[in-house]
């Protein structure tokens, strides 16, 4: 994956030894970045941005791009997730470096039940499959009847097509109906998705603001297991 770092250091007529002055970072690893060779980590882009006085998105704008498709629960229970087609997101986030951009989606975390994973992180998903094929598996889920969506860890329910959805600091949702599940293929804190208003927004759709507001995610407390379940 290959950044545009030369592109701004060449902006500001600057030699990969003055770069790596100004960054810390070894000539040879500004070199390896520049050509694709290696791919610098989070919280190296934050810090070349800084020393090439850019946003970190400003590095990655030839990066692949997928679609926020909406925000999903972590403690609490989120009404309308996925609720948009591939390509048609709320806004784009770079694409995982070993995920394939054409066939991922991702979610706002809203809630912090999943500890390390906390609100506004960004979970990345390609489709869904089988519920017992996601088994054992951290997965963005749909409860029944039309119910909430989450992530949770699934484990087998106490009887027959039921589950039982595992939280990290939360009691667990017991004996549920699913109607899906996608198995998370990789996890982004909030700062991957920055732009220049900020934190990626968890209910304004990119490109429909001028057309009036769209549907907000309706957001409820998760206060119990029982209260979780659907009817």
């Amino acid at each position: 994956m290959k950044l545009r770092i030369r592109k701004w250091r060449d902006r500001h007529g600057w030699s990969q030894e003055e770069l790596a002055g100004r960054s810390g970072f070894a000539v040879s690893q500004i070199s390896r970045w520049e050509t694709g060779e290696r791919t610098p980590g989070l919280n190296d882009i934050q810090i070349l941005a800084d020393a090439l006085m850019v946003r970190p998105r400003d590095l990655l704008d030839d990066i692949a791009r997928v679609p926020v498709v909406g925000a999903v629960g972590a403690g609490q229970q989120v009404l309308d997730a996925d609720a948009y087609a591939q390509g048609e997101g709320r806004k784009n986030v770079p694409c995982p470096e070993d995920l394939d951009p054409r066939s991922t989606v991702s979610v706002v975390v809203i809630g912090d039940s999943m500890l390390p994973i906390g609100e506004g992180w960004l979970l990345f998903y390609s489709q869904h499959v089988g519920i017992t094929e996601a088994l054992g598996k951290l997965c963005i889920v749909k409860l029944a009847d039309d119910g909430p969506r989450m992530v949770k860890r699934v484990r087998p329910g106490y009887e027959p097509g039921k589950f039982n959805l595992i939280s990290s600091n939360a009691s667990p949702i017991e004996n549920v109906t699913l109607d899906w599940a996608a198995p998370v293929l990789d996890m982004k804190p909030p700062e991957w998705g920055l732009d220049d208003e900020g934190e990626p927004t968890a209910d304004e759709p990119a490109g429909k603001r001028k057309r009036g507001r769209p549907r907000k995610s309706r957001v409820v407390s998760q206060k119990s297991s029982a209260s979780a379940a659907p009817p």
